[in-house]
């Protein structure tokens, strides 16, 4: 599992059949202490 902050939310106008009815949500890397790791944001599947 990683921890991530949740930085918003993504629209897609065309999705891979598997990801239909997911909720894409664009999120930032952190570590225990809620601090941020890495310099890029991540796509995260809810």
């Amino acid at each position: 599992m990683i921890l991530a902050k949740v930085k918003g939310n993504l629209v897609s106008t065309q999705k891979n059949s598997y990801l239909i009815g997911q909720k894409l949500l664009l999120v930032h890397p952190i570590d225990l202490d809620s601090n941020f790791i890495g310099k890029n944001d991540v796509v995260a599947i809810d």
